[in-house]
């Protein structure tokens, strides 16, 4: 198993901030001005120069970001104004490199407020551990640690990882993820964990290679080199990408077959400005699109995994209020767009939560095409008011769990009406069970495959293939048991 290496930390402003110093020959950057005070009456722009190998200043651009974000307006610009009194947190990145200061809002004639944040800091922050580890919580405000002896509600929301102490202290007894919420007074914050599986062996761990658009000769720029059991966080992308920084992707250990590299886009139907992007539809809050390919060319889509993913997508809370949205209305959804339509599909999608504090929601991902965040959508399958009907095909879902033991749920949906064969055989193309469902009309569809072939006798250990079967048409999934 991975092991988990602990990164020295740097404390600012209640922030845990990974320690990265620079060393004379390093390229960086540096935000203009630097840590200031601010009327609440002003507004300001930020710059940020480069410094290359040498020293040698250049003006440049950089994607902002500001936290908490509700204490201020931050344009892609490096406009600020303002918007209450107390302390913030300003960031400027640049691919791999980055820089912070310290912005302190204060109201006309006041003093600066006591601790800046109505919000809680819980530390540790996205961290990642594995079963049978245990981890201290702690929640500070402003840069203050809460007193010892205050009385700190903490509670562990999502997946039962394991059992979380009255005084913050979990013991991870299963793999998943969840938040990590403490409550003090009409404080509140949270972090977000993910507990991997320290029993699954890593020999023949596979890789990922994550690129996105680029005018070079071979067309994309390479991001990041991955392999299974790492935790990536999209960081660095210029506009109009940027809408992606802050978002996430967790790999387990046994989700891959093979090595595979992931396109990053945007999703085909938001609208690219000079300095906007616009989502078209009035449900859609934030959206990624991952192309995944097998070689070099080859787009699999959806492209299925062993184990789902935990994907975490990064929204705006001016465009949830803009919308009359609360994050509770959120949900992670699979976007299948045909001309003009866009449907929600969350099938596949699991264990969903929302990181209010944050601003991003995380689920469990079956396949990867394309994700959307969406707000006030009722039901599984959803057509936006302004869309039109959606193509006349039907999907097969990937199984779910997978691997299983010792059954599993198969999922289709039908949009149109059709006679339907599901069919069960082995790697060596041998029929084992089937499933005839006979004439279906359009809407979704669930089977559970016991693992035992048409006869009534278990079947081994092995990977196994689902075949979804219409007059026109004809899907096939794979799946592993694990006796």
């Amino acid at each position: 198993m991975q092991k988990w290496k602990k990164i020295p930390l740097l404390f600012t402003l209640g922030v845990l901030i990974p320690f990265a110093g620079f060393s004379q020959e390093s390229p960086r950057i540096e935000i203009n001005p630097g840590d200031i005070n601010i009327l609440l009456t002003d507004s300001i722009q930020f710059s940020v120069s480069y410094y290359d190998t040498n020293g040698v200043e250049f003006d440049t651009t950089a994607n902002w970001t500001l936290h908490p974000q509700n204490k201020g307006i931050l344009d892609e610009s490096g406009w600020f104004y303002p918007s209450s009194p107390g302390e913030c947190l300003l960031t400027a990145e640049l691919d791999t490199l980055s820089d912070q200061i310290m912005i302190t809002i204060l109201s006309p004639g006041e003093d600066p407020p006591d601790d800046g944040n109505e919000y809680l800091f819980v530390s540790p922050v996205d961290t990642l551990l594995a079963v049978g580890d245990q981890i201290q919580f702690e929640a500070f405000y402003g840069d203050t640690l809460v007193p010892e002896d205050s009385v700190i509600t903490w509670t562990l929301l999502g997946m039962p990882l394991g059992s979380l102490s009255v005084d913050g202290l979990l013991q991870v007894e299963s793999p998943g993820f969840a938040l990590i919420e403490a409550l003090y007074g009409d404080r509140s914050g949270a972090s977000f964990v993910i507990a991997a599986d320290s029993s699954l062996d890593t020999t023949g761990i596979n890789h990922i290679q994550i690129t996105r658009d680029s005018p070079n000769p071979n067309g994309y720029t390479v991001m990041r080199e991955l392999e299974e059991g790492e935790y990536w966080v999209i960081s660095g992308l210029p506009h109009p990408m940027n809408i992606l920084n802050g978002s996430s992707v967790y790999f387990p250990v046994g989700c891959l077959s093979e090595d595979i590299r992931i396109h990053v886009a945007l999703p085909g139907f938001f609208q690219v400005g000079a300095d906007t992007v616009e989502y078209s539809h009035n449900h859609v809050v934030a959206g990624v699109q991952f192309k995944v390919m097998t070689d070099d060319t080859t787009v699999v889509e959806p492209y299925y995994f062993n184990t789902p993913l935990i994907a975490g997508m990064i929204y705006k809370r001016g465009l949830l209020d803009h919308l009359g949205l609360i994050p509770e209305d959120l949900g992670l959804y699979f976007g299948v767009t045909e001309g003009d339509s866009l449907t929600f599909d969350a099938t596949g999608i699991t264990h969903t939560i929302v990181d209010e504090y944050n601003n991003r929601i995380y689920s469990a991902v079956a396949h990867f095409s394309q994700l959307v965040v969406a707000g006030n959508v009722t039901t599984t399958l959803a057509v936006d008011e302004e869309s039109v009907a959606g193509p006349e095909t039907f999907t097969l879902y990937q199984n779910y769990p997978n691997p299983f033991n010792p059954s599993t749920s198969i999922n289709y949906s039908l949009i149109k009406a059709s006679n339907v064969n599901l069919t069960i055989f082995d790697i060596a193309g041998r029929e084992l069970a089937t499933f005839s469902q006979g004439y279906q009309a359009a809407g979704q569809y669930q089977i559970v495959w016991n693992g035992k072939n048409s006869q009534g006798n278990l079947v081994s250990t092995g990977v196994y293939f689902c075949r979804l079967k219409t007059p026109t048409q004809t899907q096939t999934v794979k799946m592993v048991l694990l006796r």
